[in-house]
């Protein structure tokens, strides 16, 4: 758990940039139903995975969710 949490601070920048790129390259339409915000989460786990070599990610939660 350690070496994945270390791993994570490491790649903090580029999980960022990854997760900003893929909400940013949404629709309102497509994130707006319960199952957008799934199907989101599950893009966002899959692509934050890509990045990580010691570990992976299980689940994304959203803690706030604001559509301008």
């Amino acid at each position: 758990v350690a070496m994945f949490v270390e791993e994570v601070k490491k790649r903090e920048p580029q999980i960022r940039d990854t997760v900003i790129r893929e909400i940013s390259g949404k629709t309102f339409r497509e994130v707006n139903s319960p199952q957008g915000k799934e199907q989101l989460k599950e893009e966002l786990r899959l692509k934050v995975n890509e990045l990580l070599s010691k570990g992976e990610l299980k689940h994304i939660l959203f803690t706030s969710f604001a559509v301008q």
